[in-house]
């Protein structure tokens, strides 16, 4: 049985509200055109749907006052703006009646929202959610790609076992606060840059075996090697190279070896080895 959603409500609020999928899987709402074009795999009882239709009647019929209410505004607004003598406490009190008319239409938007979160069991949210998600992919390329570029730069750290560094999580942010404000090429332009940075293409097939015995291991007393230690992994907590990265991985895997093995002079080598690869880090 197929609802019959309403589209003036959810055609305009929707844009006026700038809400995207991404903000609304974060906080378990599912839009309503995700629930109208996949009824049958979110599995929607003909009870459900006979509620839904219900809800979206009612929203309909407030919408509409509501909308036509902003667009009134709007025309007073722009009127008001273009009008040379309107003073400034005038157009400000213009502006201020017209975000009250917005508001109100925002807030049937999220009461409705809500309404439908309601009416779906945990596990009908968990598959719409995935299907809103799948949807928003597939309609636009550029989502799809940034997808794709961001799980493949998650995976490289994962293969390392190195946990993205503090550097790498504020330029995720950036990232994240482009596409919050559906600045969807800058953020693509500002990933490939960030790959760029992290030399992602650059990663070896295979990396080469380190003879960390040709190091000289310099002083080895437990103090010194401590402090060593501890500066090393500081350096590499800054580090977002990817190649370096995993070349460190290599020293850090030896390193606990040595560590296991209390050979001092082995762990003064490889600390050694990891002072000269981070001195060449800009």
């Amino acid at each position: 049985m197929k609802l019959a959603f309403c589209s003036l409500l959810f055609a305009c609020a929707w844009t006026a509200s700038a809400v995207d999928v991404g903000s609304l899987v974060r906080t378990g709402l599912v839009l309503p055109d995700t629930v109208l074009q996949h009824q049958s795999e979110i599995g929607i009882s003909s009870e459900q749907a006979d509620h839904l239709r219900k809800l979206y009647a009612d929203a309909q019929q407030e919408g509409k006052g509501l909308e036509a209410a902003v667009k009134e505004q709007q025309q007073a607004f722009d009127a008001a703006v273009k009008n040379p003598e309107t003073t400034p406490a005038a157009a400000s009190e213009q502006l201020k009646q017209l975000l009250e008319a917005e508001a109100a239409l925002k807030q049937l938007q999220l009461r409705t929202l809500l309404k439908l979160r309601d009416e779906l069991s945990p596990e009908q949210r968990t598959r719409a959610l995935k299907l809103g998600t799948e949807d928003a992919i597939t309609s636009d390329p550029i989502e799809a790609r940034l997808r794709e570029k961001g799980m493949k730069l998650k995976a490289a750290f994962e293969a390392i076992g190195v946990p993205p560094p503090e550097a790498l999580k504020t330029k995720g942010e950036a990232l994240e606060a482009l596409v919050k404000e559906g600045r969807l090429s800058e953020a693509e332009k500002a990933l490939d840059a960030l790959i760029k940075e992290t030399g992602l293409d650059e990663i070896a097939a295979t990396p080469t075996a380190v003879d960390f015995g040709k190091y000289e291991p310099g002083t080895t007393d437990l103090p010194a090697l401590q402090d060593r230690y501890t500066a090393v992994r500081t350096k590499a907590g800054k580090v977002i190279y990817l190649p370096t990265l995993r070349l460190l991985a290599q020293g850090r895997d030896e390193l606990e070896k040595a560590k296991t093995a209390e050979d001092a002079t082995r762990v003064a080598r490889i600390l050694t080895w990891a002072e000269g690869i981070l001195d060449k880090q800009p």
